[in-house]
């Protein structure tokens, strides 16, 4: 049987590990282009939320209304832990 405190002391290990490598693959995207689906949602800063075709979230910057619910090619501009930014083409 294994104790609590290892099982937490794991489970952290792997939640951390799984952030550094989801970090990793979005990062792979900066500078190149996606296909994103406009989402009926505006983030915080206004930003129109989209999902690529890998569910990658982004956050599509200045973009109108109008690409809700459109497929549109966006390039990457940021990435954080937080979120991948990027501008209609």
């Amino acid at each position: 049987r294994i104790e609590g405190s290892v099982i937490r002391e794991r489970s952290a290990e792997l939640r951390s590990l799984g952030c550094q490598l989801a970090l990793r693959f979005r990062s792979s995207f900066l500078g190149r282009e996606l296909e994103v689906l406009g989402l009926k949602e505006r983030l915080h800063d206004g930003a129109l939320r989209a999902l690529s075709g890998n569910f990658i979230d982004v956050a599509l910057q200045g973009a109108p209304d109008s690409l809700v619910n459109r497929l549109v090619r966006a390039r990457v501009t940021d990435v954080s832990a937080a979120r991948v930014s990027a501008v209609a083409c």
